[in-house]
């Protein structure tokens, strides 16, 4: 076994191919910075949405009580005034470029009054009386409450001054489309198997006296273990030019999401890089054994690719159960759910990947040690 490991090594650490697909990925996470190029606090892109929020109250105040009643779910004229004001004094410090301590402060006070207000039954709604969906505000509340009680700044979803912890999550989180990170793992996975078949080196291999299993498994595990450590070198990478332009930060920096659309979690912004990574190295392992297993049955890998992407494209949104391998194709939607389903908790996405991985990869080995019987 030893012996073939190595030979495998030799072979893909001679064909540089790794190297294009460690530079591809390189390019997909740190593309991403240059729209951070100029530096924007991001509350530039708050100001529309507190200003029809501002219209929108003073279209209520016409004709809001001046007592809450029993329920207490519409605004009184005292509500809204108290919330205008937060408002202007927001948007005031905002054109007038205040400290971000002194943003954070105003944001987290108007935060927290709306919360209040949506807790006892308020609907927000914009100056053509549709519905506003609040999840957005009550996420940045739990946001803003910790980072008071730390005594940090807020970081707004549009804001590109980042320090290098939180680039890298908003990258991961918002900045590699799903399709295009699946597409590129399972090309990569492909192409060690798929550059056998073009030279023949399988022809050769089958003349000497090794089982194919043992062949099969060195290949997955050489492979998985260059396209480990290329990952990990990428991602270190991905964290160089923040660092050089704003700090490596604080890792603690909360990012919130709602499991079901409802109650409000966070995590942090370290743990999310960790457990994407994680994702990543388990991606890796699992479209390894898809892969190898579907090239034990078809041999044109055209048909291959073309299964692939279709799995790529389809899978993420196939509902099979949490246990099921398919909704953790996508790392971002599955470790930060937004109302999602049918999953199980953030941090198991890695888990279950690697467990169809073994399984997946387990399987292709007994039907390269039948083929070989037969």
């Amino acid at each position: 076994m030893s012996r073939q490991i190595r030979f495998e090594w030799l072979r893909v650490v001679r064909d540089w191919g790794w190297l294009g697909f460690a530079l591809v990925f390189a390019l997909l996470l740190m593309w991403p910075n240059t729209a951070r190029l100029a530096p924007s606090s991001g509350y530039d892109v708050e100001v529309p949405a507190l200003q029809e929020l501002m219209k929108a109250d003073t279209k209520l105040q016409k004709k809001a009580p001046d007592k809450a009643d029993a329920k207490g779910a519409r605004p009184t004229q005292e509500d809204l005034r108290k919330e205008q004001d937060q408002l202007y004094a927001l948007t005031s410090a905002i054109e007038n470029q205040a400290s971000p301590w002194r943003l954070t402060q105003l944001m987290y006070r108007l935060r927290r009054s709306m919360v209040a207000q949506i807790k006892a039954g308020r609907v927000y709604v914009d100056t053509g009386g549709t519905p506003i969906d609040v999840l957005p505000a009550r996420e940045d509340y739990a946001v803003l409450k910790i980072l008071i009680e730390r005594h940090q700044v807020f970081m707004p979803a549009a804001a590109t001054n980042l320090p290098a912890s939180l680039a890298l999550a908003r990258t991961l989180q918002r900045g590699v489309p799903a399709l295009w990170l699946l597409l590129f793992i399972a090309v990569w996975s492909s192409y060690y198997l798929i550059w056998d078949k073009r030279s023949r080196v399988g022809e050769v291999t089958a003349l000497v006296p090794v089982r194919q299993e043992t062949i099969l498994l060195a290949k997955q595990l050489v492979y998985w273990f260059i396209a480990a450590v290329t990952t990990i070198a990428v991602f270190a990478l991905a964290l160089v030019i923040p660092v050089l332009t704003s700090g490596f930060g604080d890792v603690r920096y909360p990012l919130a999401f709602a499991p079901a659309g409802q109650a409000v979690q966070v995590m942090t912004a370290g743990r999310f890089v960790l457990l994407f990574l994680l994702s990543i190295l388990a991606l890796l392992a699992f479209m390894a054994a898809v892969n190898s297993l579907l090239q034990q049955f078809i041999r044109n890998y055209f048909v291959v690719l073309l299964l692939l992407a279709g799995l790529c494209v389809f899978g993420p949104t196939l509902q099979l159960g949490p246990w099921a391998p398919f909704p953790y194709l996508d790392p971002a939607a599955t470790l930060l759910p937004q109302g999602t389903v049918g999953i199980l908790a953030p941090g198991w996405g890695p888990l279950i990947l690697a467990g169809w991985a073994a399984v997946l990869g387990g399987l292709s080995l007994i039907v390269a040690t039948r083929r070989q019987r037969l």
